[in-house]
């Protein structure tokens, strides 16, 4: 006598395709989380606007634009490495909290990362600060971080 085991192969194949979508999520997060936090680290800061303005939604991009947070003072930015900005922790935490999002949505979702700052394109084409000053990150932070992100999902370390 033949006895059908449909009910257990289909409620297997259910488990397998629910494991595949929640590694993909993981990776599709990872990647999401790791393209935030690279165009912040690699944006120049001068009073905090462009960093504060990387912004992480779900669905839909960010239209507006944040106002730095300038609790300290500027100082000498130009002079200074990236990551050493007197302003850049503070908008770089603000910033970085709008990828909290990611916690409330599936893997098939639109992820945006919106700067619409007015310095954000002359940061990416190296032509700010300009006045004689060198650009700290001449090379941009765009290009960068995907050729990064690709190579980091090419290896699987994402």
């Amino acid at each position: 006598m033949f006895r059908s085991n449909a009910s257990s192969f289909a409620k297997q194949l259910e488990n397998c395709y629910q494991k595949k979508i929640e590694e993909a999520a993981t990776r599709v997060f990872k990647t999401a989380r790791f393209v935030h936090k690279s165009l912040i680290d690699k944006t120049p800061v001068w009073e905090g606007v462009t960093v504060r303005n990387y912004i992480m939604t779900i669905g839909t991009p960010y239209a507006g634009v944040l106002p730095e947070i300038g609790g300290v003072p500027t100082g000498r930015t130009n002079q200074m490495p990236l990551g050493t900005e007197p302003r850049r922790a503070e908008n770089a935490a603000a910033a970085l909290e709008s990828g909290s999002v990611l916690t409330k949505v599936n893997a098939f979702s639109k992820i945006y990362i919106t700067n619409n700052s007015d310095s954000v394109s002359g940061l990416e084409h190296g032509e700010l600060p300009g006045d004689g000053y060198t650009p700290r990150s001449p090379n941009g932070m765009f290009g960068i971080t995907l050729e990064e992100a690709l190579s980091r999902l090419n290896s699987k370390a994402l």
